[in-house]
């Protein structure tokens, strides 16, 4: 998984009081959870530009007065007028202890089923995957090409070495869906083709005679 380091400062004080003169300054309160006792700190808004309006999940890299610290944004809330950070939780794993991470979907290829007219869809913009931080992948990526009108790709056929997808195993992460004009197409071939070989049958069974 891609990383992006942040830098912190630790906090001399912890309450409301203090956590709203940061805000007006232009800080934002945090705090990391994990192998050790909680760590609350402070970062430059500015900072979470690249990490939080983006679909992507990052490791992220803390530095807090020159300690470092391993983490995942587990947490985060925003003001509910302005959209501003007010507030961020990490989550720094033990060595070896597995966690959940909601991972983006992407897809490759053109489907079959999209240039007949059907439209895929993609119920779940992130899938949650399981296991060690370092094995976590950017996004988990689906081939379509060869899915047609009312196939998709479920959960239980995905696979990424390292992780275990735990969604219901039955959901589609992927589906091309039916479009009317699609149906017709589709039906207009079939009919067409079923023509065709009757067609083809007829002269073999009067020579048959």
């Amino acid at each position: 998984m891609e990383a992006i380091a942040i830098k912190g400062s630790a906090r001399k004080a912890v309450g409301k009081k203090d956590s709203k003169s940061l805000r007006k300054e232009g800080m934002v309160p945090c705090v990391i959870y994990g192998a050790n006792e909680p760590v609350h700190f402070v970062v430059d808004e500015r900072q979470f530009k690249n990490l939080v309006y983006t679909p992507n999940v990052y490791v992220v890299n803390i530095d807090i007065d020159g300690t470092s610290y391993t983490t995942y944004l587990k947490d985060i809330q925003f003001h509910p007028v302005t959209d501003r950070v007010l507030h961020a939780d990490f989550f720094a794993p033990k060595e070896g202890q597995q966690i959940s991470l909601k991972i983006p979907v992407r897809t490759t290829g053109n489907a079959i089923g999209v240039m007949n007219g059907g439209r895929m869809r993609v119920p779940q913009r992130k899938i949650t995957v399981k296991g060690l931080l370092k094995d976590m992948p950017d996004f988990v990526e689906i081939e379509v090409s060869s899915l047609r009108i009312g196939t998709g790709v479920r959960i239980s056929e995905l696979s990424i070495p390292g992780v275990e997808f735990t969604d219901a195993s039955n959901n589609y992460a992927v589906f091309i869906k039916t479009a009317r004009g699609a149906i017709e197409d589709e039906l207009e071939g079939e009919e067409e083709g079923e023509t065709a070989a009757e067609g083809a049958e007829a002269p073999a069974a009067e020579g048959g005679e």
